[in-house]
């Protein structure tokens, strides 16, 4: 995605948005290491990476492991329930990894690759689910079915 929308070097110096955030980041974030922010799709892949499928392996599991909170869940996306059976987890996990309820893209090419994505995507929900049957203890946190799009949407 990153490609087709900066397909040059040259394209990624006149952005003076995205300049300026990765300034910020180069000298807040990375305390000025010239080496910290090479390529620019290496770091929006780290970032989205982070706040999504790493997300969803560090935190996802903390409730079946190692805590009891019986009056909210670790995951909600909205206020908690006020009656007791409307939530499921179709309402806990709303916008699921791959998933854009708006649309963002408009063009071809854009379009093309979310569609390449999320049948990788698909392709690994049914991967993760074949590998977990054989588990005694299945491993579900990486699983696309199970991982919020972003931990900020």
């Amino acid at each position: 995605m990153v490609e087709y929308y900066y397909p040059s070097d040259s394209n990624v110096l006149k952005d003076t948005e995205l300049q300026e955030w990765i300034n910020e980041i180069f000298i807040h974030g990375f305390l000025k290491n010239e080496h910290a922010v090479d390529e620019v799709a290496k770091f929006v892949t780290m970032l989205i990476f982070r706040v999504s499928v790493q997300h969803a392996a560090v935190n996802n599991g903390q409730y079946d492991y190692s805590s009891w909170m019986p009056n909210g869940s670790l995951q909600l996306c909205k206020p908690p329930p006020t009656t007791k059976g409307p939530s499921s987890m179709q309402t806990v996990l709303e916008v699921l990894l791959g998933e854009f309820p708006e649309e963002h893209f408009v063009e071809a090419v854009p379009k093309q690759i979310l569609k390449a994505f999320q049948a990788d995507l698909s392709y690994l929900r049914e991967e993760i689910a074949a590998r977990n049957s054989q588990l005694k203890i299945p491993y579900p946190y990486l699983n696309p079915a199970l991982t919020e799009n972003s931990v900020a949407i």
